[in-house]
């Protein structure tokens, strides 16, 4: 002889029969999963509908559009972009005009004895490109924070905090570019105004990740974490 017990979840729309023996020790389970019509994508509870959907998002409308509201999953998505889009600017493209070479293999060929360069540096090029991608990157950044604050009913003035990383490292950059350089005896390495321009580069791109280093928590565990009205419903 056996029961029958029929466990449901809701939340992840499955359903589990357990047929448990009364006089056998042990049981046996068999489950089977059922879609529930009402669940937008099952594989993807998180994901109420349409408006969470990350891969039906239209981006230039969240990137800049100010006037509109942005959920949860969408924005989160949109940060990992602009995070990708700084690494592989900052990293390979910026690096490469201003070195010649690109850093992982230059490092593999100089323990090998080999000196590779990709091209002749372009250190003011590298400079133009830093300061316009992630100066776009921070209006973006910025646009995105204003539309998820909107959807969650906070003021958008909060998305004032974004912009501050990247004001700090233009000034910074700038305040290097207009001091006077060295005299060239005072120091070991003959400055030129590329290896100015370079200086110049690496104080602003340190300034910009520890002003950053305070700034994620912001965008991560305030204005991420705020509900939209459908996760206001759920909670009743």
């Amino acid at each position: 002889m056996v029961a029958d017990f029929l466990f449901i979840d809701e939340q992840n729309s499955l359903q589990t029969h357990v047929c448990l023996p009364l006089k056998e020790p042990g049981y046996s389970v068999v489950s089977h999963e059922t879609t529930n019509p009402d669940v937008y994508d099952p594989e993807h509870p998180w994901i109420r509908d349409a408006e969470d959907d990350p891969t039906r998002a239209n981006w230039l409308r969240v990137f800049f559009d100010p006037v509109g509201n942005t959920r949860k999953p969408v924005f989160l998505r949109g940060q990992v972009l602009l995070f990708l889009l700084r690494t592989f600017v900052d990293v390979v493209v910026v690096g490469i005009l201003m070195t010649g070479t690109f850093f992982p293999l230059s490092l593999i060929a100089g323990m090998m004895g080999m000196d590779i360069k990709l091209m002749q540096p372009i250190i003011s090029a590298g400079a133009i490109v830093y300061i316009c991608v992630f100066g776009l990157a921070a209006f973006a950044s910025t646009v995105s924070h204003i539309r998820r604050l909107r959807d969650s009913h906070r003021s958008p003035l909060w998305a004032i905090v974004v912009p501050i990383p990247i004001t700090l490292a233009l000034a910074a950059f700038a305040l290097t570019l207009l001091s006077p350089m060295p005299d060239p005896g005072d120091s070991l390495v003959p400055l030129t105004t590329d290896l100015w321009i370079m200086n110049a580069y690496s104080l602003a791109n340190l300034t910009w990740l520890i002003a950053g280093v305070f700034v994620a928590p912001f965008t991560f565990f305030f204005v991420a974490r705020g509900k939209s009205d459908i996760e206001k419903l759920d909670s009743f």
